[in-house]
């Protein structure tokens, strides 16, 4: 059985989900006029990829390149406005001297491990359990936002960072 995903990865997705209109863009390179009607140009698509000419192949190779392409680019804007909106924070409360960023985490950090503590070295009422359950889960979620806003991230976030740098 044919399979367009292991002839065409990423466009063979995009196509499936009919991203961006890449479905119209394959049957374009291929010589395929779209019908409109989205489940037989699939179809009518995938037959023609089956016979397609190396050329044709080649086409389609060249526009999943350039999918691809434009996909990494989207992806480095879009971790560069989150860098500078992290930088944009951390410059205002060094310019500020604004206290309140500290207080604000140093006191979910100090909620955290306190009701991590009532936790284990208290018997917590059946009916309060998933309440401070919830609580927990969210107080861990927000120190981990105050350990990176203070600390930075991960070392994923470094190897973003590299590519930013390498981009511009």
């Amino acid at each position: 059985m044919f399979n367009i995903m292991k002839v065409l990865p990423v466009l063979g997705k995009a196509i499936q989900g009919d991203v961006g209109g890449a479905l119209n863009e394959g049957m374009k390179a291929i010589g395929l006029k779209p019908s409109g009607d989205t489940s037989q140009d699939k179809k009518s698509f995938e037959a023609a990829v089956k016979n397609a000419t190396p050329e044709q192949l080649q086409a389609l190779k060249k526009i999943e390149y350039d999918y691809k392409t434009q996909k990494a680019k989207l992806e480095i804007k879009k971790e560069r406005v989150h860098a500078d909106d992290r930088n944009s924070a951390r410059e205002r409360h060094m310019t500020m001297k604004d206290r309140t960023p500290s207080i604000i985490g140093i006191s979910l950090v100090f909620g955290f491990f306190a009701l991590l503590g009532i936790l284990i070295f208290t018997e917590v009422p059946i009916h309060n359990q998933q309440i401070l359950n919830i609580m927990l889960g969210s107080l861990g979620t927000m120190t981990t936002a105050v350990v990176t806003y203070y600390f930075g991230s991960s070392s994923s976030s470094a190897k973003k960072d590299e590519m930013l740098r390498e981009s511009k």
